[in-house]
């Protein structure tokens, strides 16, 4: 029996150890202190030991993503956090969007969507607001239906203020060639929209982080990370575009 107990006292403390290593992103109010192993600090930022948070003014919270696509918001009081990611693997979304924000440059868009070449399509989410798509003033952009090798023109956008998709122009469920134009060179990618379900689904998941956080900047980074975690890199890419190529990153993220 004695030694059954030392065994199962050995896992917990080795789950702890994990716990104690995993990363979250924390969030807050602008006034918020914050003392983690690495210092004090006020949000936005990611620690790499979650339960070393002590709140010490203001108001903060802990954020992750669960696998499921479900936002943990979690206040952060003074003896620590009420709960914590239950493993690691949760917050490594926080991880690589806090990695690509601090690279502070703009990731080409060649990058995350496949070409028309290839014959695979990346999956997208279109919000209810509909879809920015950030460009130069020389900017264009036309999407084309993609039905059985044919492709019929549906958007056309020459003008950077007008480069917002809409559900009207992309449908749930159907298949896409994007073509953009900029800087004197044409690109060429294959989208497929979202599933009605999906999109019900990714909603709910934004609502909830919408009613948590009314600052942009701290909303744009957790929905990021449910990007991440959906697997929608080209929304993840979009998303986190205007705060990588920020100069002030500083400053918009305190």
């Amino acid at each position: 029996m004695k030694h059954g107990v030392a065994i199962g006292l050995l896992l917990a403390a080795l789950t702890n150890q994990g716990t104690l290593a995993a990363p979250c992103v924390v969030v807050g109010d602008k006034s918020a202190r914050i003392q983690t192993s690495e210092g004090e600090k006020s949000p936005v930022f990611l620690t790499q030991s979650c339960a070393s948070l002590k709140l010490l003014s203001g108001t903060a919270m802990v954020t992750w993503i669960d696998k499921d696509g479900k936002p943990n918001f979690v206040p952060i009081g003074s003896d620590g956090p009420q709960r914590l990611p239950a493993s690691a693997a949760d917050e490594h979304t926080g991880s690589l969007v806090w990695s690509e924000i601090t690279s502070r440059r703009e990731t080409k868009r060649s990058a995350v969507m496949r070409s028309v070449d290839d014959g695979k399509a990346e999956r997208v989410y279109i919000p209810a607001e509909g879809l920015s798509l950030r460009s130069k003033s020389d900017g264009a952009l036309r999407i084309f239906s993609w039905v059985d090798q044919t492709r019929t023109l549906v958007f056309e956008a020459i003008d950077p203020s007008t480069m917002l998709l809409t559900r009207a122009v992309i449908q749930p469920g159907a298949r896409y060639v994007v073509e953009w134009n900029q800087d004197g060179k044409t690109e060429r990618w294959q989208w497929l929209a979202l599933t009605p379900q999906e999109h019900a689904r990714i909603d709910a998941q934004m609502g909830e982080i919408a009613a948590m956080l009314p600052d942009e900047v701290q909303r744009k980074v957790v929905n990021a990370m449910l990007f991440e975690q959906m697997r929608l890199p080209v929304n993840r890419k979009f998303v986190l575009a205007p705060i990588a190529a920020n100069a002030d990153l500083n400053e918009i993220l305190r």
